[in-house]
Parts: structure tokens; sequence; C-alpha cells
């Protein structure tokens, strides 16, 4: 090891502790408590979302979806936004940059969205939304107590106010020019109509109650079951079908059969922001459509392109009598690989000279060792001392 080698190695060190001791304690602190309260307040203003995380703190709860909530949160954000390019990036260490860095671009996409209310209302997808979120909840939170099973209740209990607020939100968006387009409403109102059959416990909203704790005794387990039928009875079913009328009388018929961006109000900007969003580049769309014309072109032209040309002479050594016979054909010129033409014992035909043959290629000479082998299958016929490339 060169003393260069060295002394690089302790300067590479230096710089990188120096880093380290540039790094301002107290900004740091503020640092990490802006990351602990975001992260404490979306935990309680989106219980749906702690639910999936395995934070069960708030699992007799649902977020709040009214136009004051959501207004509420678009300030906070905006808050956070301001507080955190306030931190003075460079007293920081390495760690923390990327992660400030990472926080801010985050907050700034939320923020940029919040200017299209109309396209923050689309919360109806093919792929799911307002009318699969809950029995997808559901299926995530726990029952093994008699707590747990409470709280699933209690949460059945506050769903239709939270239907009552999603259905408000896709009224505003529906009268800003917002309607998710017709296919999809037709795919939605059939998730729903899966979810409602005649019997409930065959729904999705009774199934975690086939699922209580094996320690709950017998008689509490069928007081709960029993609970559990009369919630989805009284609050979740009609909830659902409140949303089913709204989708079918009111929310379909303004819906267009074409759900391109570029027929929203807007649609275009809207298409911007979600492709730079995606992407994380700063190409266009129209930028980003050209590669992939471009990127079309050149594999249509590698498919159609003509086939190598036929007839093509390998100097050949065919000897034996028997279609079993390893053929050697000499060595590929300019290439160090020689070239075995294995006949194949269906379809070699010793009276015309045709052969549907494997080849190989391997590099070295025919001794038996086999480096760098390759296969391909091809037809060949044998005409003399060659073998002429069909």
């Amino acid at each position: 090891m060169s003393l260069r080698f060295v002394f690089a190695c302790l300067a590479l060190l230096l710089a990188v502790g120096a880093g380290a001791a540039e790094a301002d304690p107290q900004q740091t602190r503020a640092l990490h408590a802006l990351f602990d309260r975001e992260w404490e307040d979306i935990s309680r203003r989106f219980p749906e979302g702690s639910t999936y995380r395995g934070d069960l703190r708030y699992n007799d709860q649902l977020s709040d979806q009214s136009a004051e909530a959501i207004a509420a949160y678009d300030r906070q954000v905006r808050d956070w936004l301001a507080e955190a390019r306030e931190i003075p990036r460079e007293r920081l260490e390495a760690t923390d940059r990327v992660s400030l860095d990472l926080f801010i671009g985050r907050m700034e996409r939320q923020v940029e969205e919040q200017a299209f209310a109309g396209y923050r209302s689309l919360s109806l997808s093919a792929l799911g939304g307002v009318q699969s979120n809950f029995s997808e909840l559901l299926k995530a939170s726990p029952v093994r107590e008699r707590r747990q099973v409470e709280q699933m209740l209690r949460r059945m209990a506050a769903y239709p106010a939270q239907m009552e607020q999603e259905i408000a939100g896709l009224r505003r968006g529906m009268a800003l020019g917002w309607v998710t387009s017709r296919d999809v409403l037709d795919r939605v109102l059939a998730q729903i109509d899966e979810q409602l059959p005649a019997d409930i416990e065959a729904g999705p909203y009774y199934a975690p109650f086939l699922k209580l704790g094996s320690d709950l005794p017998a008689a509490e387990r069928a007081a709960l079951q029993a609970q559990g039928r009369a919630a989805i009875g009284r609050h979740v079913v009609p909830a659902m079908r409140q949303l089913r009328a709204f989708v079918a009388d009111e929310y379909l018929p303004r819906a267009a059969a074409d759900g391109a961006m570029r027929n929203y109000p807007d649609g275009d900007r809207v298409y911007d922001m979600v492709v730079r969003h995606q992407t994380t580049t700063g190409l266009s769309p129209a930028e980003i459509h050209a590669i992939g014309q471009r990127e079309l072109a050149r594999l249509r032209s590698e498919m159609e392109a003509p086939p190598p040309p036929t007839g093509k002479l390998l100097s050949c050594w065919c000897g034996g009598d028997d279609a079993s016979t390893q053929f050697l054909c000499g060595q590929q010129p300019g290439t160090n690989m020689d070239i075995l033409l294995l006949p194949s014992n269906e379809t070699f035909d010793w009276g015309t000279g045709n052969a549907a043959a494997t080849v190989q290629e391997r590099a070295g000479t025919y001794s038996g060792v086999s480096l760098n082998e390759r296969s391909r299958v091809a037809r060949y016929q044998w005409v003399s001392d060659v073998c002429v490339d069909l």
C-alpha cells in the first residue's frame, strides 16, 4: 500500500469528521422535532394509515374528510414546508440533509396539488377508492381481543358520517367539472354490489368477525359477532347504498366516456404536474412521449429487420454414417469459436442430406473443453464437404 493512498484515506476521514463536527445540534434537534410533530399529526389526523402501519392507538376513529378538515390540513402542510425551509441545510450532517431534502420535496408536491381541488376530488377508481377503502381497512384491523373488536364497532358507527363527507367532496369536484370517467364508474358500481350480498355474513364487512381471537370465550365471541352483524346492517350497508345511489343517479350521468386529463378544466396543467411527480424528472409529457416513440421505432426496426442472408457456407468435416454422429465444423472465421453440428435423430434424413440441428459454439479447439458454450437451433443441409446454413 503506497503512502499516497494512506494519506488520501486519512484526508477523506478528516474531511468527513470535519463535516460531522460542523453539524449544529440545535438545528438537528429542530429538524427532528419537525419530523416527529408531522408524524404524530398525520397519525392522528389519518387513523386509517396508522392502522396499516400497525399503530393501533386510533383504531376506533376515521379521518375527517370534511372541506374544513381538508383546508386545515392544507394550511398545516404549508406551515411545515415554511418551517423546513427555514432550517439551514448546510448546518446539518449529511444524512439529515438528505432527510430534509426529501421532506421538503414531499411537502412541495402536496402544496402544488392544493391548487387543483377538482383533481383531488377524484376518490373513485377502478383499483380502489371510497367504494372499497372501508372493507380493506377492516381486513387490516386486528380483532384478537375484545377491546379491538369494540374499536372496530365504533369505527362502523362513525362510517356513515365519513361517507357523507366523501360524497360531499365528490359533489364539490363535480361542480368544478371533475367527474371520474364512465368506464371506471361502471366498475365502481360492480364493486359496490359485490360488497352488498343479501346475507351480511357473506360480505367482506363481516369477515373479521369470523376471525376473532381464539382466547375469547365462546359466549363472548357469539355476542361480539351479533354486535357486528347489527352494526353492519345499521351503519355500513346503508352508507354503501347511499354511495351507490349517488354514483348511479347523480355522478354517472355527468361522467364522460373518455377520462383523458385533457378533457378536464386545467387538465393539461394537472397532467404536467403528475408526470413530474411520478417520474421525478424535469421532462415535459411531450418530451417523455418522444422518448417512447423513438424507442418504439428502434424496437420495431429490429423486429422487422430482414433475416441474415441464407446459404452461408461453413467449412465442415462431415463424417460418420448415422444420425447420432457429432459433426465438427471448422473454426468460425475471425473467431476462436469452433462450431459443432449436432444432427437431430428425428429429422435427419441421409437421403436428402437435410437436418434440423443444434449448433454449439464454444471457445478453443475441439478437445472436449466446454468453455463459453452457446447453443442455437438451426436447419442445415449437408452438401458434400460443406454445411450450408439454410
